[in-house]
């Protein structure tokens, strides 16, 4: 049986990188206490593997039974994650999807709430079921799309409408009254005054 005098227990990946970059020395924080047996350490590891927010959805799910067997019950293991356990139920159930929904979880090909909620179905209708909650998004996409895309009224845009137009040129009785009375009194200046005195007239009102 092979042995070791350290085991990584998070940070793999980034001791993979250090070597990578050929790098010789890299800080590590060393707890003997982890070692006390193997479900301790098992235990640290599938904890620190689930903390990790770019780890796969599915791994997360491996990793959480993993810990449930440890813990013996999913409220043990959402105790000690400080989650709930409705958190640790739906995450679980992606290991119960058929596996060609678990192919569309790898390939990212199906949102992962439509997932965990198609996982607590039976096998024979969860294909039915995430290819309902499919159309059902895409007909709400489709319906926010029409909605954002509705022309915009020739008013909104300050425009007015040919039948606005017709209403502003139409006189209104007051406009007309005004119009005769400054006719009236154009007239009477014409029959009172000179030809002479009304171009004086004319250019005083001008200047």
């Amino acid at each position: 049986m092979a042995t070791a005098a350290y085991v990584v227990v998070d940070g793999n990946r980034r001791l993979a990188g250090a070597k990578l970059a050929g790098l010789d020395d890299v800080p590590v924080h060393v707890d003997d206490s982890l070692a006390q047996d193997a479900d301790t350490l098992l235990e640290t590891a599938l904890t620190a593997a689930v903390q990790h927010e770019d780890l796969e959805p599915l791994d997360e799910a491996r990793a959480l039974r993993r810990l449930v067997d440890v813990h013996g019950s999913q409220r043990a293991v959402a105790r000690s994650l400080g989650k709930s356990s409705g958190w640790i139920t739906q995450r679980l159930a992606l290991l119960n999807l058929t596996p060609e929904l678990k192919q569309a979880v790898s390939e990212k090909a199906i949102p992962l709430d439509v997932a965990r909620s198609v996982g607590q179905l039976p096998e024979q209708q969860q294909q039915s079921a995430a290819e309902r909650a499919l159309e059902q998004r895409a007909a709400k996409k489709r319906e926010r799309t029409k909605n954002t895309e509705k022309p915009v009224s020739p008013r909104a845009g300050g425009l007015p409408s040919r039948t606005d137009a017709a209403v502003e040129k139409q006189p209104t009785p007051d406009m007309v009254s005004s119009v005769d009375e400054l006719e009236a009194l154009a007239q009477e200046l014409r029959d009172r005054l000179a030809a002479e005195q009304v171009e004086k007239l004319i250019k005083l009102l001008k200047a």
